[in-house]
């Protein structure tokens, strides 16, 4: 509880299986993704946790066919009506929501990758900003969170001001 930990992996693969084995322990999860919903869904077992898709795209136009995301009709379910689309550089919009679904769901687990995608919208001071925040709210309510990164995405000063607000690299 109220752990932060920061997976450097080159695609979002070993956080979203720490996160379903959270869930699947019975804990309240959300997901935050670079990945569409319908992506999450077809690769990781998130149950019924909705999914913020990191996305300059508007959700209205996303009835998008699975096979314009390279899925095969029997890949997974479509987007469901809870699940978000934001864009990148609205960090305060996803600060909101994340620490929303932390306050009404304390020692739930939040799953995030695509902070690459933030920071290539926004300034790291700010990125880095918003991950303090979020990680002094998962301590407060004794939370869990998991962030994937993709180590050779960032430059070595501000992978290293990431790695130090996080409990745990792996």
């Amino acid at each position: 509880p109220g752990m932060v930990d920061m997976v450097k992996e080159p695609k979002p693969s070993w956080s979203f299986r720490m996160f379903e084995r959270e869930i699947s322990s019975g804990k309240p999860g959300l997901c935050v993704s670079r990945l569409s919903p319908v992506e999450v869904r077809g690769t990781f077992k998130t149950g019924k946790s909705p999914i913020i898709w990191l996305s300059q795209v508007e959700q209205k136009d996303m009835n998008l066919p699975l096979s314009a995301l390279g899925l095969g009709a029997d890949a997974v379910s479509k987007p469901e009506a809870d699940d978000i689309y934001i864009q990148p550089a609205a960090l305060p919009v996803l600060f909101s929501h994340i620490t929303n679904f932390l306050d009404g769901n304390r020692g739930g687990i939040v799953v995030m990758d695509g902070l690459e995608y933030m920071n290539s919208h926004t300034k790291t001071g700010s990125l880095l900003n918003f991950l303090q925040m979020i990680v002094e709210h998962v301590k407060m309510t004794g939370s869990c969170m998991v962030i994937s990164a993709n180590p050779s995405a960032w430059d070595a000063k501000d992978l290293s001001q990431l790695e130090t607000e996080m409990s745990q690299v792996i």
